[in-house]
């Protein structure tokens, strides 16, 4: 179905732009953009960020568990397990902010990156 005009859909259906944003498609959007086209050009950047995370980090966390399993001559189970999945959660928090904001690095901004990395990491510990 085509797209109804900004100007007449509901004041929080648009959001008023600041500045240019230039969305992973290579277009640039200025003024007033439609949350639903926004957020759907950056959804493949993000899917294909997540699935390449995941893969990472299975890989990580199995590496690190039979490795440490070696090195402790199969004792110590559970530094096993937890060991291979802290570290896997942070390639996998990495992973994903780096393709997903890999644009903004690029710009200068690997500040604000590393702030979204650090955070997707420990929120990772602390949701119930």
């Amino acid at each position: 179905m085509p797209a109804v005009d900004v100007s007449g859909q509901a004041p929080w259906q648009t959001l008023p732009l600041a500045d240019d944003v230039g969305p992973l498609n290579g277009t640039s959007v200025r003024g007033d953009v439609e949350l639903f086209a926004l957020v759907y050009a950056i959804t493949v950047g993000a899917v294909l960020a997540s699935m390449l995370a995941y893969i990472l980090a299975q890989y990580v966390d199995v590496f690190l568990f039979h490795w440490i399993k070696r090195k402790t001559r199969g004792e110590h189970h559970w530094l096993r397990k937890n060991g291979g999945t802290i570290v896997s959660q942070g390639v996998d928090s990495v992973t994903v902010s780096l393709v997903t904001f890999g644009a903004a690095i690029v710009a200068g901004d690997m500040a604000r990156v590393l702030g979204l990395m650090l955070s997707n990491y420990l929120f990772s510990y602390v949701q119930p």
